[in-house]
């Protein structure tokens, strides 16, 4: 029973990340065209780590541009 719980605690641990990161990323793009559909929110909080990783490496190009 223990390692099913502690699976269970990585997987909320994952889901609580993507929502606060999907949450983030809503209050920024609030009343823009960028504002997410609530599909795009189930996506983002399911693969927050590819559009974390997307984010870092646009940020990363567009700086090292300048």
């Amino acid at each position: 029973a223990n390692k099913s719980s502690s699976i269970m605690n990585y997987i909320l641990i994952y889901i609580i990340v993507g929502s606060v990161l999907t949450s983030l990323w809503d209050w920024l793009t609030w009343k823009t065209e960028n504002e997410f559909t609530n599909k795009e929110r189930a996506i983002c909080i399911l693969i927050w780590p590819l559009a974390l990783g997307l984010y870092l490496w646009n940020l990363y190009n567009t700086l090292k541009k300048k």
